[in-house]
């Protein structure tokens, strides 16, 4: 399964993946530890980490690199989503139980 995303996608798209989601993931936590959030206020935190992500994301491709490749571009911003849509259903869980 790993073979074939690799074939497919590339180890450098999959780390951008992986390093997107990794860093919003661990903003937004921060973020939401931080400052006590719940409920709605989470899907704040988690747009701020795909914020701060990109942000890095551009910083890196424009600036570091000087080339920047669009997929490696939408490769992080994929990944840094991933923590956004698991707050979503957390709060979808949080106002279902309440």
């Amino acid at each position: 399964m790993l073979e074939k995303l690799v074939n497919k996608f590339g180890y450098d798209k999959l780390l951008h993946f992986a390093f997107g989601a990794i860093i919003s993931f661990v903003f937004t936590n921060v973020m939401i530890l931080q400052e006590g959030v719940s409920g709605v206020s989470n899907i704040w935190a988690a747009i701020a980490g795909i914020v701060v992500t990109m942000i890095l994301e551009c910083i890196k491709e424009f600036i570091i690199d000087g080339n920047p490749d669009k997929k490696d571009i939408l490769a992080t911003f994929i990944g840094s989503v991933v923590p956004f849509v698991v707050n979503a259903i957390g709060v979808l869980f949080y106002i279902a139980s309440h």
